[in-house]
């Protein structure tokens, strides 16, 4: 059994891509757009992750002493001045 969309089902999924998903269809290499190799990407994935990692603990240590709704206050302002 074959999957095939018909012209009117892939203008709808092709629709669907470019509105909600833009990057999908016009840049279909993840590393095309900057000409970054995949162990480039997989250094920048790893950094990330390193740094949301290294940053858990001081905001644990936060929300534990000031609170979800404080601490969410605090964040909101940061980003709004930066």
């Amino acid at each position: 059994m074959t999957f095939q969309l018909d012209e009117s089902q892939r203008a709808a999924v092709r629709a669907f891509c470019d509105t909600i998903v833009p990057s999908v269809e016009h840049e279909p290499d993840p590393g095309g757009l900057w000409r970054t190799s995949a162990t480039d990407l997989g250094l920048l994935t790893s950094l990330y992750f390193l740094a949301f990692a290294v940053v858990l603990i001081p905001f644990g240590v936060l929300l534990d002493r000031f609170g979800p709704r404080r601490v969410d206050a605090g964040l909101l302002v940061i980003a709004a001045l930066g």
